[in-house]
């Protein structure tokens, strides 16, 4: 469930493996059609970027 959404960053949770995570979306870039973000933390750890 997303917590909170905006230009900047996206800031949620989820479940991996049983265990309740944070998740956080960043770094928006433009790809030429929309503004999409390119980096994609769990609990703190860069796991996409």
């Amino acid at each position: 469930m997303w917590d909170s959404w905006d230009d900047e960053q996206a800031e949620g949770t989820g479940t991996l493996q049983g265990k309740e995570v944070t998740v956080v979306l960043s770094v928006p870039v433009d790809n030429g059609s929309e503004l999409v973000f390119s980096t994609v933390m769990i609990d703190g750890q860069v796991v996409s970027s």
